[in-house]
């Protein structure tokens, strides 16, 4: 009796806040994915800079070494348009995430892997992973695995630039 009387007084929870933490929930588990991205960057720029730090510490380089390593490269990615589709695999093995070398940094995505560089196909949407009718690129030659990367079908989209 005194259980039952207990939950009689206890106030019924909101609903909503409920709902409200469901989609905080799922609002957070889509942002993984790009805060992993962000952190590999991260990462990769630290130990670039370390690498640099190291090489400036090494006591047998000279003056004029280290005039002729005072200017670093970069490498400018440049964006050609292509007159047909490519079918290029977006498998994050196949692919490369790259500064563009301007001043403002922008992130591109390279992809490596071109699975079908010219290919005939229509109807297929452009920068669209997945697109069902990828399925009858000639990549894949009749599978759902592409010949050239051996990664599903959707894992992959056309591009118009390289």
């Amino acid at each position: 009796m005194r259980l039952l009387k207990h939950f009689q007084e206890q106030a019924p929870h909101q609903v909503q806040s409920t709902i409200s933490l469901n989609s905080t929930r799922q609002l957070i588990t889509q942002l993984t994915i790009p805060m992993v991205t962000i952190s590999k960057n991260i990462n990769t720029n630290i130990a670039l800079a370390e690498d640099k730090v190291r090489e400036l510490g090494d006591e047998r380089l000279k003056g004029d070494e280290l005039r002729g390593r005072l200017q670093t490269q970069r490498i400018q990615i440049h964006v050609t348009a292509l007159n047909k589709p490519r079918t290029v695999c977006c498998d994050p093995s196949c692919t490369e995430v790259r500064s563009d070398g301007n001043q403002d940094d922008v992130l591109v995505t390279v992809y490596k892997q071109h699975c079908h560089a010219v290919c005939y196909l229509s109807g297929v949407q452009v920068d669209k992973m997945a697109d069902p009718g990828l399925i009858d690129c000639a990549a894949f030659s009749g599978s759902s695995i592409c010949q050239h990367c051996s990664h599903h079908w959707q894992q992959h989209m056309h591009i118009f630039y390289e």
